[in-house]
């Protein structure tokens, strides 16, 4: 699934039209076929607030990042776009380290915690890149990290000095979204062609199943589902396979419980979680109607370590 994003709403405008975005369970997420679209907010620590968690969730095999940026250089033009080759960081003082996004390109960037306001300030960044930006450096981290592709295009919409009033950018907000859009469409849009996302189920499943299955199904590609429905020989294990391939903890975690349930499942005995995974608390039922369901609760839980409980809650899922 390929991730756009963009730090303000304005940015995307034309790109949610195009496309017919539509919002997907956060107010700043959109979803349209195989593509997402992210509006990360303004600044160095709003950029990362969501995409971890969408890494997570989604299958998101490449990030293009569009958005607008101040020229530490004279030689750009206004709506001029750029890409990006090498994205630094300025928190306070210059963190050394930095990301290669394309080494074909000619244009570097660097990522400000404050806003460029004033020509001392822009003087010192420009030592490090010949753009600068809000939001990209992070981005670049955790891409990196989790080695998914990931391109920045960044239209000139100042330069970074403080001379051009930040409603002069607002007012033209709309055009240069547009030319973003463009070149997107141009660069892009004929290298990812959107699949057939309706897949054909072997087995019976009711309504409410068949929802679920095509909702989860839209978090992965079109050939990790489509593998899933064809190996799956029920509704339920459909659903349970495509939500471990989603979020693998939540199979690990199955598999801790079970493997902590077992001993007691054996005497015909029950050990019940926090539904919620909160509350360290467990519950053990059983119904007894002789004394060897007695002795055979008493040497179970003689054998339970509740130990067993802390390193489950403290993260440990081996079994």
């Amino acid at each position: 699934m390929e991730l756009l994003t963009c730090a303000h709403f304005k940015e995307a405008e034309s790109f949610i039209e195009a496309f017919s975005f539509k919002r997907e369970n956060f107010n700043n997420l959109f979803k349209s076929g195989n593509r997402l679209l992210l509006i990360t907010g303004e600044g160095p620590f709003e950029s990362i607030t969501l995409l971890p968690y969408l890494i997570a969730q989604y299958d998101i095999s490449k990030i293009i990042n569009f958005g607008i940026v101040g020229a530490l250089a004279k030689d750009f033009k206004i709506g001029e776009i750029v890409n990006v080759r090498t994205i630094y960081f300025y928190l306070s003082k210059p963190y050394f380290q930095s990301f290669t996004l394309d080494n074909e390109s000619k244009v570097d960037c660097i990522t400000s915690e404050d806003r460029v306001l004033e020509t001392e300030y822009a003087t010192k960044l420009s030592n490090f890149a010949h753009i600068v930006d809000r939001e990209l450096w992070p981005m670049a981290k955790i891409a990196n990290a989790h080695k998914i592709e990931l391109s920045s295009f960044k239209l000139i919409s100042d330069f970074a000095n403080g001379e051009i009033n930040c409603f002069d950018i607002q007012s033209m907000a709309s055009d240069f979204s547009q030319k973003l859009l463009t070149y997107y469409k141009n660069n892009f849009t004929n290298q990812t062609p959107e699949p057939n996302n309706e897949h054909v189920l072997k087995f019976k499943a009711s309504f409410s199943q068949k929802k679920r299955i095509e909702k989860l199904s839209n978090k992965l590609s079109y050939e990790q589902a489509h593998q899933i429905i064809n190996q799956s020989k029920n509704a339920n294990e459909c659903i349970k396979s495509l939500e471990y391939k989603i979020n693998p903890i939540e199979e690990k975690i199955e598999n801790k419980i079970k493997f902590i349930q077992g001993p007691f499942e054996k005497i015909g005995a029950n050990i019940y979680f926090d539904q919620k995974k909160e509350n360290k608390n467990v519950k053990v039922t059983m119904n007894i109607n002789s004394q060897k369901n007695i002795e055979n609760l008493i040497n179970v839980l003689s054998d339970f370590r509740y130990e067993q409980i802390d390193d489950f809650y403290n993260g440990n899922l081996d079994v």
